[in-house]
């Protein structure tokens, strides 16, 4: 997680830590990599993941709803643009 999002490992093992505190996740090792853990959700968590994202979709709905299809596409095709443009800038970085 925290080299594909680039977050700090701090931060990670926080949110992780207060997750697991919440019993909301368990931690296990990894069958591939022993040094690794696996996440998996609780039941608890499960609900409180479930509910949260619920309230999301609601929230986006709403928002999507307010923009209007004018604004709503224009909003997507620039953020078409600024990922087709940012993989083009990384990819020519790299090589």
């Amino acid at each position: 997680m925290c080299t594909h999002w680039q977050l700090p490992k701090q931060t990670v093992n926080t949110i992780l830590k207060n997750f697991a505190g919440r019993a909301w996740i368990t931690l296990v090792p990894s069958e591939e990599d022993r040094r690794g853990k696996v996440i998996l959700l609780t039941d608890a968590g499960r609900l409180f993941m479930e509910a949260t994202a619920s309230d999301l979709q609601s929230h986006e709905r709403s928002v999507w709803q307010k923009m209007g299809q004018e604004n709503a596409r224009a909003l997507l095709e620039s953020t078409a643009l600024y990922n087709k443009l940012f993989k083009e800038t990384d990819s020519n970085e790299t090589a």
